[in-house]
């Protein structure tokens, strides 16, 4: 009898009912965390899009720094107003900046916490290498591709998110079947992780490769800069409410879901076997988390091109923070991660380089990385 009961408290805390939702929720600590981080956010996304201004035009003076300043609030009230203001594709780059940030994060965090290792992420399992090559290929193959980036409508824009979330769906199930395979029929962590990263390495190099070819073949090709803004990650794309849209629609709708799960992934940490006794269908709940994360980066990847390592290192700073309880994570990584990514993004639109900000997040990303391989147990660990 003891032993049905400790099943049925062990299962109430994995899939708690609604009154037994108090039991898990942190206390106070958590609350404030999370409140502190939204208004972190509300803040740091006012102040970016009024002081962030290009090193450039500050000519390294007061003078010139106050002045754009001064242009800035000036397009702000424009905007406001309904009269003609460049500041609208400025809030709508600013949006996209949020809901990737927040997308890579959540992504990250179930990977990591369904795969129970904490080098898993959209970059590092070739989810993000397989929306990258489906983009090139429909930039090679499809006819009129080529004029696809500058093209608003929206069969053009369906056309990008379908071929990039299949090419991210390709992108898991062969980093998954090479990783079964080298574990001899169970899924080996270490071998996905490998297999991942060579995929993502051998698709950059293709990639290079084709705009190489591109170049050799008609140096005024529009596909040149498209493969170009597609690697390095850029948000310039963004320049109408009807593209934010677009990308947000999908982005809410799977947080709302992994949100709405979230204390149900708490049996990602146990074994099959031991989830299996208590009634998970941990094979389920896994595929289910794999599919909404394969979504989110389609939709990034559609969109703003290749981010790197943000969906990897942020569910790192956010066990930092709050530990790693899933129904305490997600959330927290949600937040942490949009705004880092506009702290990022602030950063390179200040040096001149917002059309290249994968190289900012790969090269934070590869000591985050590196930390956690020299970390004694990082590779094994679970999330």
């Amino acid at each position: 009898m003891s032993n049905n009961e400790d099943k049925n408290s062990r299962i109430r805390l994995i899939v708690p009912e609604d009154n037994d939702k108090a039991e898990i929720l942190p206390e106070k600590s958590e609350s404030s965390l999370t409140v502190g981080l939204c208004f972190g956010l509300f803040f740091l996304f006012c102040l970016s899009l009024v002081f962030t201004t290009p090193l450039q035009l500050w000519h390294f003076t007061p003078a010139y720094f106050f002045e754009s300043i001064t242009s800035r609030f000036t397009q702000l009230y424009e905007f406001i107003t309904g009269r003609s203001s460049t500041f609208g594709p400025t809030l709508f780059q600013y949006l996209a900046v949020v809901l990737t940030g927040a997308a890579l994060a959540a992504c990250g965090t179930v990977f990591q916490g369904g795969f129970r290792n904490v080098l898993a992420g959209p970059s590092t399992m070739g989810v993000m290498a397989g929306g990258s090559l489906g983009l090139l290929l429909y930039l090679l193959l499809v006819p009129a591709a080529s004029e696809t980036w500058s093209s608003h409508s929206f069969m053009a824009m369906y056309g990008q998110q379908l071929v990039t979330l299949l090419g991210c769906f390709a992108g898991v199930a062969i980093v998954l079947t090479v990783a079964t395979i080298a574990g001899r029929g169970r899924l080996s962590a270490s071998a996905m992780i490998v297999s991942g990263t060579v995929l993502s390495a051998c698709i950059g190099n293709a990639g290079q490769l084709i705009q190489y070819y591109l170049i050799m073949n008609d140096p005024s090709d529009i596909r040149i800069e498209s493969i170009r803004m597609l690697m390095l990650g850029s948000f310039a794309r963004i320049v109408s409410w009807q593209q934010v849209l677009m990308m947000a629609v999908p982005i809410l709708i799977c947080l709302a879901v992994l949100l709405r799960l979230r204390f149900r992934l708490e049996a990602l940490s146990l074994d099959d076997e031991e989830a299996f006794s208590m009634g998970v269908n941990i094979r389920r709940l896994r595929n289910t988390m794999v599919v909404i994360g394969t979504v989110l980066t389609a939709v990034v990847v559609a969109f703003c091109g290749h981010i790197g390592f943000l969906g990897f290192m942020i569910p790192l700073i956010g066990r930092r923070l709050i530990g790693p309880q899933m129904a305490k994570l997600l959330p927290v990584s949600m937040l942490v991660g949009a705004i880092v990514l506009i702290l990022i993004y602030d950063i390179a639109y200040m040096a001149g380089m917002q059309d290249s900000l994968n190289i900012f997040t790969s090269a934070i990303g590869g000591f985050v990385l590196l930390f956690a391989l020299m970390k004694k147990g990082g590779a094994s660990r679970g999330a």
